[in-house]
């Protein structure tokens, strides 16, 4: 009896095992399927669009024209802002020329410098008015905010001559 009492647990533990055991089977594939299922469903898919198609396609047409127009208005004024600095660059390239221009005038002819600067109103035979002052030939002018001297050398009926930084000058009535 008790043979056949471990030999019916036996069995039916064998038996249970076995059911139970097959069913585990079946449920971990089932759950494997689904896993499947839902790992297809979201699977990344390789689309194609016809060649023709030069935009995003996942845009609409406005979209796309916004975007083009905004992209364009950004390169008008990025173009627009290098032309200014060119401009810029150039005026101050220029303006730096006159500059050496001018002091290397003014080294090789230094009576520029003040030959402007000097009104002649009058002449009075060996005298000369010159900016409201009466100087005869052999005096020194002296102007504001110039410490060289300039000279009278002499006066004729239609021109002074002047001496200024060793270089002689005419300047002429008018």
């Amino acid at each position: 009896m008790k043979i056949l009492r471990i030999f019916t647990i036996l069995t039916l533990t064998f038996f249970i095992f076995s059911v139970f055991g097959h069913t585990q089977t079946i449920n971990r594939e089932a759950v494997a399927a689904k896993k499947n299922e839902k790992l297809e469903q979201f699977a990344i898919r390789k689309v194609s669009f016809p060649d023709n198609i030069k935009r995003d396609p996942t845009m609409s047409k406005d979209e796309t024209d916004n975007i083009e127009a905004e992209r364009l208005k950004r390169k008008q004024a990025e173009e627009a802002r290098i032309k200014k600095i060119q401009a810029e660059k150039l005026a101050k390239e220029q303006a730096e020329e006159k500059k050496r221009r001018l002091a290397e005038e003014l080294r090789l002819n230094p009576s520029k410098e003040v030959s402007y600067r000097i009104k002649i109103q009058g002449v009075i035979g060996n005298e000369v008015i010159l900016n409201g002052k009466i100087y005869s030939v052999g005096d020194t002018l002296y102007l504001s905010g110039n410490k060289n001297p300039i000279k009278i050398l002499s006066v004729g009926e239609s021109y002074v001559r002047f001496q200024y930084k060793g270089q002689k000058f005419n300047k002429i009535i008018k």
